[in-house]
């Protein structure tokens, strides 16, 4: 596993911490996490959807649908 460290600079002078978690299970190097201001995209992604699944009847088929709907946009 790798950290990729960068800084995003805002054209207001704002500048935002990324970490890029990166990682090669054989197929080659894949970002599996992101950080944004030491807040992990994985974890946070991963929440809304244990929240999703439990307001939607305890089953993973109404969020499979609703990923399925955003994907086709």
């Amino acid at each position: 596993m790798w950290t990729v460290d960068s800084l995003l600079s805002h054209a207001s002078g704002q500048s935002i911490k990324l970490e890029w978690e990166v990682r090669d299970n054989g197929q080659g190097p894949r970002i599996a996490d992101v950080k944004i201001a030491g807040v992990s995209m994985f974890l946070t992604k991963r929440s809304e959807f244990n929240s999703f699944i439990l307001n939607n009847g305890g089953t993973v088929e109404p969020l499979v649908k609703e990923l399925e709907v955003r994907a086709a946009r």
